[in-house]
């Protein structure tokens, strides 16, 4: 079974917690939110410190990992075991916790997170079977300004929709940034409740603005080893392709009237 963050809660809505859950993607922000909500529906609020182990791959074994699997939960129906970053493991740690695939623990949830997994390894194969697999996936350019909206919703605001538009060409996909930014907006706003154009403008991260006025500069001086290198940068921040593509058309736009001016 296959399912995004939406699905996950929906799914949770309506059924008990699976025993397994693979969490897979490289944004964080939709990582945190799949995370909490399977704390929120696998544990109870009174007894959640003594039924929540959390352990990153690389820093405890794969041993201490299935040993706290199989441990059982106090004073609760079931426990949570977090591994983190299993992209880390090697195939001696699989080999350790494929019984726990084998044969579940039906009083633990076992949540794996990793940013990406080898689909030609057999432990990808063995997980994938016994696991269910939520995809979190970096929205595409055409999803971002309903999940601005979400993001500001979860605020208490609202976004004019000039604002959304430079919210999405100055931070692009990455989603913990933009919640980032909207918590920076709010405390900007004071009382009001709407994100005007000019409060983008005025609070949002100005070397943002920078990178991509780098890039143009570097473009205009046909200096191609810069350019590539401000793009590079750009997109591993998370800045969308087709923000970029509006901040280089639009810069040139403003040059172009000022030559005809």
């Amino acid at each position: 079974m296959t399912l995004d963050l939406r699905k996950l809660q929906q799914r949770l809505e309506g059924h008990p917690p699976a025993s397994i859950y693979l969490l897979l993607g490289e944004e964080a922000f939709l990582m945190q939110e799949a995370v909490q909500v399977l704390k929120d529906k696998s544990l109870d609020p009174g007894t959640r410190d003594f039924n929540c182990d959390v352990f990153d791959a690389g820093e405890a074994s794969a041993g201490t990992v299935r040993d706290a699997a199989e441990m059982l939960p106090m004073m609760s129906p079931r426990r949570l075991v977090i591994f983190r970053g299993v992209d880390k493991l090697k195939d001696k740690d699989w080999e350790v916790l494929f019984p726990l695939f084998e044969r579940p623990v039906d009083t633990t949830v076992f949540v794996l997170t990793a940013e990406t997994l080898d689909k030609r390894k057999k432990a990808f194969k063995r997980l994938t079977e016994a696991s269910v697999l939520v995809e979190l996936k970096r929205p595409y350019d055409s999803q971002l300004l309903d999940w601005i909206d979400y993001l500001a919703f979860r605020q208490g605001l609202k976004v004019a929709r000039e604002a959304s538009a430079l919210l999405k060409q100055f931070v692009g996909a990455n989603l913990t940034e933009l919640n980032n930014e909207l918590m920076k907006l709010k405390d900007y706003l004071g009382e009001r409740l709407t994100i005007e154009p000019q409060d983008v403008l005025q609070v949002v991260s100005q070397t943002r603005v920078d990178r991509i006025f780098d890039l143009t500069d570097a473009i205009g001086r046909r200096d191609r080893a810069t350019a590539l290198h401000s793009l590079a940068n750009l997109l591993e921040h998370g800045q969308s392709e087709v923000g970029v593509l509006a901040m280089i058309t639009r810069h040139f736009r403003i040059l172009s009237n000022l030559k005809d001016g």
